[in-house]
């Protein structure tokens, strides 16, 4: 693409990408030294390659895999590169179909009647999500002077892990989702992120994470609001009038009584 590389060597900032050797079962960081000549999209290809998915990646005779097959988080390569800040971003929650029900995102046994793929899914993420949380307590003992951000969906929200990826329109609307349940998470958190982000003058909108009319469209393009968001908004805004009318319906009952 115009302006653009698929060379780790021509990029301005350093970016490295784990990925796991399948027959050593060592991590492997493409983009430093030794490893800077694969190209970024083959690398990539390497470390998103989920073991049962997808096969394995042939990079100079060596087959690769996701790097998840050697630990959840690889946040020791940024702090040995210097970073001292780092946000961890971990889609891969398991499900706690007990809360997801109790928030109305599922029904009761779902999970276990969803089939095979949901349930070795739900495995999957169990394993990621217990190492993922290991990996931070031990960070934090070996790097008592730097940060880590973790940022992951709740783990009542169904939407998120039913979600068919290999649909573009259900990628759309896991996309919106996911930003709204972000800046959600920002805005809830806000009061202990702000000191610890202030040590790197990062600040917090809380004025945009506040805008309800806010979308990734709106907020990248100054789109419109996207159809389907706009319909759910609506939505819901009618269900908020009928409930009221509702109310006051009942309210006069009452006074009449």
């Amino acid at each position: 693409m115009l302006g653009r590389t698929n060379d780790f060597r021509q990029l301005k900032r350093s970016l490295y990408i784990v990925a796991a050797d399948v027959e050593s079962t060592e991590a492997v960081c493409f983009g430093a030294p030794g490893f800077d000549h694969v190209p970024i999209s083959k690398a990539i290809q390497a470390s998103t390659a989920s073991p049962g998915l997808y096969v394995p990646v042939d990079i100079d005779g060596r087959y690769y895999v996701d790097g998840t097959l050697r630990k959840g988080l690889h946040a020791s390569v940024a702090f040995e590169d210097g970073a001292d800040l780092v946000f961890a971003v971990n889609p891969q929650v398991p499900i706690d179909a007990s809360a997801a029900v109790r928030a109305g995102t599922m029904k009761p046994g779902e999970l276990t009647r969803s089939g095979m793929p949901h349930m070795l899914s739900q495995m999957f993420r169990t394993m990621v999500y217990s190492r993922m949380q290991s990996g931070i307590a031990q960070y934090n003992r070996d790097y008592p002077d730097k940060d880590i951000l973790l940022f992951e969906p709740t783990r009542d929200d169904a939407k998120l892990f039913f979600s068919n990826v290999f649909s573009f329109q259900s990628r759309r609307m896991v996309c919106e989702h996911a930003y709204q349940m972000t800046r959600r998470d920002l805005l809830n958190r806000a009061d202990e992120l702000e000191p610890r982000l202030a040590k790197y003058g990062i600040k917090l909108r809380r004025d945009r994470l506040e805008d309800e009319q806010r979308t990734i469209s709106t907020s990248l393009y100054g789109e419109m609001l996207p159809l389907y968001v706009a319909k759910g908004r609506k939505k819901q805004a009618e269900k908020g009038k009928l409930a009221s009318g509702l109310e006051n319906v009942t309210q006069l009952f009452s006074r009449a009584q």
